[in-house]
């Protein structure tokens, strides 16, 4: 086990290798709790993206943008999912949250609330050419690639738990990254188990993800 801030997760159950060879071809799933996590509600949101992401193109609700927040005290990956016209979920690996929270704070204006969630909502990763059709098993959710095509995200049931699904492929794995109440970790963690059971389904750990993560999925 690997602890992560207030998290103890497997860093692998065999060996990353292995678990990277199989993901590739089968289905896994991954728990990534310890990514930071941050909601951020009000009617300004639109001014906090242009401040962090520039002049891009609006991220409109449904759709997820990634990029890099870099200032002198902090360089992070970040990735930021619109929920709903007022509502972000922002996702990040940085080791500092509290720079992130007082970066990102000094871009909000009135009527727009941040609160770290990291420590509220659990995340697992299910990636691979299977994937869609596990998640088909435990979601009414349409996540056929001309409804929900990479960078897209959802509000709905999993399981009968409500969840924030992320798509969010890596290089050219298909990735859904969920969030949802702690309360419920294990519970879906299990429900994606058995979902899976004749899938050649496994769990992969933490060090398998960050090297997919940085080889962009090219193993």
């Amino acid at each position: 086990m690997i602890a992560i801030g207030d998290w103890q997760i497997p860093g692998w159950y065999t060996t990353p290798e292995e678990e990277i060879a199989h993901i590739s071809k089968e289905v896994g799933i991954a728990d990534f709790s310890p990514a930071t996590k941050l909601n951020i509600q009000g009617d300004a949101v639109e001014t906090l993206l242009r401040n962090v992401y520039g002049n891009r193109p609006a991220l409109g609700t449904g759709r997820v943008w990634q990029g890099s927040l870099k200032t002198p005290e902090l360089d992070c990956h970040i990735v930021t999912a619109r929920l709903s016209h007022d509502e972000l979920l922002i996702i990040s690996t940085t080791d500092d949250t509290k720079i992130l929270l007082d970066t990102l704070s000094g871009f909000l204006e009135n009527c727009v609330h941040l609160v770290d969630v990291t420590s509220a909502l659990c995340s697992i990763h299910v990636t691979g050419p299977h994937s869609r059709k596990l998640m088909s098993r435990v979601t009414e959710l349409d996540l056929r690639d001309s409804i929900f095509p990479n960078m897209s995200c959802a509000q709905g049931k999993l399981s009968e738990i409500e969840c924030t699904v992320l798509r969010h492929d890596v290089g050219s794995l298909t990735s859904f990254e969920l969030y949802f109440s702690r309360d419920y970790g294990e519970y879906l963690w299990d429900s994606l188990t058995e979902a899976g059971s004749d899938m050649k389904l496994i769990p992969y750990g933490v060090k398998a993800t960050m090297d997919l993560v940085s080889s962009g999925g090219d193993q």
